[in-house]
């Protein structure tokens, strides 16, 4: 069995607190000593070089695979963090494959035919391919959420398509736990470390800072069944 991790937008730099809610997250990640840590994305609120060397400093011994979240500049992102952290990455037969659909300037994402080709490459060989992004590719019923979604789902479908050993894909972005499934795939969403999304969209302000942080757990059984279970820093 492999254990993945799952986290997901801690906003380093947002609020005094950020850095010390990532930390109780990752001491609860450490507890389920993870195969895998991931992380998918806004790892920085502003996406300054400072936040991401913050956000690395108090990172465990777990091998850590991260994608650019809508708040993060995904060149200095990566320049930051280096290869180590931003490439694919295979646990015992699960190879992790993040995918950019950043939008420079915009909160909703899309997904570009060069970066599929990118992840097609990645995922070549691999049993089982785990696909790490920021946004929601299916509607969630929320209306502030799914104006910021994936705008562009159809070709998601079409790259599943093409590579089908795709076990499921792992997203951020909404702040809160959720599951649902895409091409056949589950689709996996992490609680908020920096905030909770609150259930009720006409509720100002959206996110709840005094939630507490959390993240999912998924354990796949032969590198294609996935149980997901979510945990709280509380």
């Amino acid at each position: 069995m492999i254990t993945i991790a799952h986290l997901s937008d801690p906003h380093i730099g947002a609020s005094d607190r950020s850095l010390d809610r990532l930390r109780r997250t990752l001491d609860l990640a450490s507890t389920t000593s993870p195969d895998l840590l991931v992380i998918s994305g806004d790892i920085a609120d502003r996406g300054l070089v400072r936040e991401y060397d913050a956000f690395r400093a108090v990172l465990g011994p777990a091998p850590v695979v991260v994608c650019p979240g809508n708040h993060d500049l995904p060149d200095v992102l990566a320049s930051t963090l280096g290869p180590e952290l931003t490439r694919a990455r295979e646990v015992g037969g699960v190879r992790v494959v993040p995918v950019d659909v950043v939008v420079p300037g915009e909160d909703h994402g899309s997904l570009r035919e060069q970066e599929c080709e990118r992840v097609r490459e990645q995922s070549e060989g691999a049993d089982a391919v785990l696909l790490v992004m920021h946004h929601h590719p299916v509607p969630l019923g929320h209306a502030v959420a799914d104006s910021m979604a994936l705008t562009n789902p159809d070709l998601l479908d079409r790259l599943i398509d093409q590579i089908p050993s795709v076990a499921a894909v792992l997203v951020g972005h909404v702040h809160t736990a959720w599951v649902s499934s895409r091409s056949g795939r589950p689709v996996l969403g992490a609680p908020g470390i920096a905030s909770a999304l609150r259930a009720d969209d006409r509720a100002r302000p959206i996110a709840d800072a005094a939630a507490a942080p959390g993240m999912a757990l998924h354990v796949f059984d032969g590198a294609v069944h996935v149980r997901t279970t979510f945990h709280y820093a509380w």
